[in-house]
Formats: C-alpha cells, sequence, structure tokens
C-alpha cells in the first residue's frame, strides 16, 4: 500500500517512503514513484509562506551507505537527476528539474562532509526495507526500464531533448512522425 504523495514529478506520483531525520515535518526522506524508483528529499526552507526542497533520484545502495555513514548526505545530491520543488500557501507545487546542480544555490545543499552520524542498529529496519527493494529491483523495474529505453532511443532518433511532455509513452505513439521508422522493430 502507498502512502501520501509527496509530489509529482515526470507525470509519476512520489509517495513518502522513509523518513530519516524529522522535525515537526520530515526534513530528510525518500520517497518511491509506482516501478519502485527511489529519491531522497530534503527539506531546506520552510517558513509559514513557503516550504522548498531538493529531491534527487538514486539508488537504494547508496542509502543503505548514507544510513551506515560511507556516503556523506550532500552527495547524494551530485546527481543529474535533480529538482527543486516549492509549495507556497495556498498555491500549487512548482517543480522545476535543476540543469545545472553547481549554478544553483549551494546554501540549499546539505553541508559537506556531514554524515547521517548513525549509531549502530539505528536504521537497521530502514536498511532491511532497502536491501529487499534492490532484491525485487530486477523483477520490478523491467516494464520500467524497456520504457526508459523506448524514450531514450525516440528521443536519440529525433534529436530532441527530452522533456516531461515528450517523456510519455502517449505522446511518442500518438506522434507518427517520431516512431514511423520503429513499425519494423522486432520484439521476441
Amino acid at each position: 500500500m502507498k502512502k501520501n504523495v509527496m509530489f509529482r514529478i515526470n507525470n509519476r506520483n512520489l509517495y513518502e517512503d522513509l523518513i530519516f531525520v524529522d522535525y515537526i515535518y520530515p526534513v530528510l526522506f525518500t520517497c518511491v514513484d509506482d516501478f519502485e524508483n527511489t529519491y531522497i528529499s530534503a527539506c531546506y526552507f520552510a517558513d509559514a509562506s513557503k516550504t522548498l526542497w531538493l529531491l534527487a533520484k538514486t539508488d537504494p545502495k547508496l542509502l543503505i551507505d548514507l544510513l551506515n555513514n560511507k556516503l556523506t548526505i550532500r552527495e547524494l545530491f551530485e546527481t543529474d537527476e535533480l529538482w527543486a520543488i516549492c509549495k507556497e500557501k495556498n498555491r500549487s507545487m512548482q517543480v522545476k528539474k535543476i540543469e545545472d546542480r553547481n549554478a544553483f544555490d549551494q546554501k540549499a545543499f546539505p553541508a559537506a562532509g556531514e554524515y547521517m552520524d548513525s549509531d549502530i542498529g539505528e536504521f537497521d529496519e530502514e536498511i532491511t526495507v532497502l536491501k529487499k527493494r534492490i532484491s525485487s529491483r530486477n523483477y520490478v523495474t523491467q516494464p520500467q526500464m524497456i520504457y526508459e529505453q523506448v524514450i531514450r532511443l525516440a528521443n536519440i532518433y529525433t534529436g530532441l531533448k527530452p522533456t516531461a511532455e515528450r517523456n510519455s509513452v502517449r505522446y511518442l505513439f500518438s506522434n507518427n512522425t517520431i516512431l514511423k521508422e520503429y513499425n519494423n522493430v522486432q520484439f521476441s
């Protein structure tokens, strides 16, 4: 059973998953989508008018390393799949893909060199969940891997830059100019 929808990116719901740090609300936590892809989120600003988060796609193995003090929190946000999310009072949530993390406000990122400083056994339950996700990942995400490969090939073929609109199956298969050459592809 999925939990609360926290964010929506690339036409996918991201559900609240594991909370590592919280204070009145989750500060450092993970989300998963319907394909069990894992994301790490950090709230970097909150007041009565708005809340700001960084969100990065990650891997359960990296999260285990984070919880075992082998990776810093910031290292998980050093990725090309990074978003800034803003929820202002009385307005809908705004999501922006960060194209160049070096050009983004560096104060938004977790401090360099900061580990979770977890005690032995402190995150055993979370690590168990993440290990189960790793072992089942190959079976759960095979359709997602095929989907992502089709998107990547379609964008390479057309020379188009991927966008949320172009990353939808409906767009790809309703636009005959993109896939007209794919009709001879044989799937076994």
